[in-house]
């Protein structure tokens, strides 16, 4: 009886630790963060480092188009039951909050680029209605999608059998400031009001800089 609840407190404490470490990656390694409402700014925004990926149009898309813009990046896959589908639709009703009055764009980048093809990141942006607010997907070979995350400090699991489904993934909202920086992690990121009210806050300290 005492080993079985020695061992159910093992596993207990793995779970915990598991689930720590999951919500933790949203932290890039020795940043100094800010706190926000729905996440962490960083107090010195990081330069990104090169990279090379590929649009849902076939088009080349590195650190040059995220110059000028601010850019709502979320790491995800086509085939998420439902972490993705619910994240990319709190970041549609982000766009409506933020409005057009910023250079603002919407990224997603999978971390599933066997299958997540051009066309298939085209057909899935029309299912979930994200061409409204003009969705850029990006997919590279995996170990570069891999080098990106772990520079931003987004997490997901790439050691995954072939014929698995679900990839154990952060659900973090990462922004990108004009200057192509790393400036916010939203770590909450099914609060888009919250989300929208902490960027406004994020823009006035990026015009006083």
């Amino acid at each position: 009886m005492k080993q079985l609840s020695f061992i159910s407190l093992v596993l207990v404490v793995a779970v915990c630790l598991g689930y720590w470490q999951f919500t933790k990656q949203g932290v890039p390694q020795g940043a100094q963060m800010q706190s926000l409402q729905a996440g962490s700014a960083l107090t010195a925004p990081r330069t990104l480092p090169p990279f090379h990926f590929t649009t849902q149009y076939d088009k080349a898309f590195g650190k040059q188009q995220l110059k000028g813009y601010w850019s709502f990046v979320f790491f995800g896959y086509s085939s998420c039951p439902e972490l993705c589908p619910n994240t990319l639709q709190h970041m549609k009703q982000l766009s409506q909050r933020v409005g057009k009055g910023v250079p603002v764009q919407y990224v997603f980048v999978s971390i599933d680029p066997i299958r997540d093809t051009s066309e298939r990141l085209t057909q899935y942006f029309q299912q979930q209605h994200l061409n409204e607010i003009n969705m850029i997907g990006l997919h590279a070979p995996q170990e570069q999608v891999h080098k990106l995350a772990k520079q931003i400090g987004i997490f997901f699991n790439q050691e995954q059998p072939e014929n698995t489904v679900h990839i154990e993934h952060s659900g973090a909202i990462v922004l990108i400031n004009p200057d192509a920086k790393l400036d916010t992690i939203f770590t909450d990121s099914n609060q888009p009001g919250t989300i929208a009210q902490d960027f406004k806050q994020r823009l006035s300290v990026f015009a006083r800089g």
